[in-house]
């Protein structure tokens, strides 16, 4: 499991922000309100995550706290 991806925002589009962490990016699937609260890029970011496997891909999702994070897994 990744439990938190910290690094460097390098992107972020309507439903997902990329984070640069250490030269890998990892894509995180994010929803639209946290979206609006992520700083510029090139700025640090920390997002909590939660990794969803299925049968043909692997899914990260990403919140700005471990309250959001909980509310997703319920």
């Amino acid at each position: 499991m990744i439990a938190f991806v910290k690094g460097l925002l390098h992107d972020s589009g309507t439903d997902q922000a990329v984070v640069d962490v250490n030269g890998l990016g990892y894509e995180i699937n994010i929803h639209q309100r946290a979206i609006n609260r992520l700083p510029s890029p090139g700025q640090p970011v920390m997002l909590y995550t939660h990794l969803a496997v299925s049968e043909n891909e692997f899914r990260l999702y990403g919140f700005l706290d471990q309250g959001e994070l909980e509310l997703f897994r319920l």
